[in-house]
C-alpha cells in the first residue's frame, strides 16, 4: 500500500491526479481518498520499485502543493492493513522530520524510527506501561522515550 499525503492543505483533486498519474505510468493500482490520505494498492514489485514509484510521484505531482508518500510492507491479501498502517507511520515519520517537499519513503527506510513513534503512540495510550519510571534503574523506558522525542518528566 502506498500513502499519499498533501502537506499544505487536502488537496481538492489529489485523488485524481494520484490515480491520473500512476495510469499514465502504466501503474496498475486501485486508489481511494480516506481522509486527507490516497491509498493506493499497487501489485507487487520489489520495495525498491515502490519507493521509486513514491519519489517520482512526489515530485512530478509535487510542482504546486508539497507532497509526502509512504509505502507499506509488501504483503499479501490478508495483509493489507498492516501494510496500510505501516504506510501511515512512514507518513508520521516524514511529517516528524519537517516533511520536506517531495519527501517519500518506504518502511524499510524508516523502520527504526517508525518503531518509536509506534512506541511513543503505546506509550501515550498507555502510560501504566511506564511505572518502572519510579525505579532508578530501569533506564530502557527513560532512553525510549528520549528517542521518540519525550520529555524525560513528562508522563
Amino acid at each position: 500500500v502506498m500513502a499519499v499525503a498533501c502537506v499544505d492543505a487536502p488537496g481538492e483533486h489529489l485523488l485524481d491526479d494520484v490515480a491520473g498519474y500512476l495510469d499514465a505510468y502504466r501503474r496498475t493500482a486501485a486508489c481511494v481518498l480516506r481522509g486527507d490520505t490516497v491509498y493506493c494498492l499497487m501489485p507487487a514489485q520489489d520495495m525498491a520499485a515502490l519507493g521509486e514509484v513514491a519519489a517520482q510521484l512526489t515530485v512530478r505531482l509535487g510542482l504546486r502543493r508539497r507532497l509526502l508518500a509512504g509505502v507499506g510492507s509488501r504483503v499479501g491479501a490478508e495483509e493489507l492493513a498492516t501494510s496500510r498502517r505501516h504506510a501511515d507511520l512512514v507518513l508520521s515519520v516524514l511529517r516528524g522530520s519537517g516533511g520536506a517537499a517531495g519527501a517519500s519513503a518506504t518502511i524499510d527506510d524508516v523502520r527504526a524510527t517508525a518503531a518509536l513513534v509506534e512506541l511513543r503512540s503505546l506509550l501515550d495510550d498507555q502510560p501504566q506501561l511506564l511505572v518502572h519510571l519510579a525505579d532508578p534503574d530501569t533506564r530502557l523506558v527513560t532512553w525510549l522515550r528520549l528517542r521518540a522525542g519525550s520529555a524525560p518528566g513528562r508522563g
